[in-house]
């Protein structure tokens, strides 16, 4: 059965329409983490990219994608932590534009500070294992879906895409 803190695992955009209460209790990233991203080498002008990306794959289980449109409460929240001047960005597209490389290194990042794993066959071997028995009694696909990308996040691996 899946838990309060199981939520938003597997969403591949969060609410639009989250308050600033919603936000506040799923969106706000721990003070250490904050210290993380203004003690890193990394140009200040990605760190909040950094930020969404640590608050989307704590929540999720998944990298956003970078056309996903963030909730404006989340940004706003955000940019308070980091103390920086709230932004009218929507995505993480008009942050990475012409930076792929960028991207892909602040996910390696993001992914070492919340100590999750990439998905690779290692861990679909794992996973295979752990659903073996559970597919026999499960009573829908939905259902073994939503056990394995809990078990995912829970093993700490992040959510494949589609």
């Amino acid at each position: 059965m899946s838990s309060y803190r199981h939520r938003f695992v597997g969403y591949e955009k969060l609410p639009s329409g989250m308050n600033s209460e919603d936000v506040q209790l799923h969106c706000r990233l721990p003070e250490h983490l904050i210290q993380e991203i203004r003690g890193s080498s990394i140009l200040k002008s990605y760190h909040l990219g950094l930020a969404v990306q640590l608050s989307f794959l704590a929540l999720t289980g998944k990298n956003p994608d970078t056309s996903l449109k963030m909730p404006i409460a989340m940004l706003k929240l955000l940019c308070e932590q980091l103390g920086i001047h709230v932004t009218a960005i929507a995505s993480l597209k008009s942050l990475y534009l012409h930076a792929d490389r960028t991207l892909s290194n602040h996910r390696a990042w993001v992914r070492e500070k919340l100590l999750f794993s990439a998905y690779d066959s290692s861990a679909e071997e794992r996973l295979q294992a752990a659903l073996s028995q559970q597919a026999i009694d499960a009573s829908s696909v939905d259902e073994l879906l939503n056990s394995a990308q809990e078990w995912l996040f829970d093993n700490r691996i992040v959510l494949p895409g589609k």
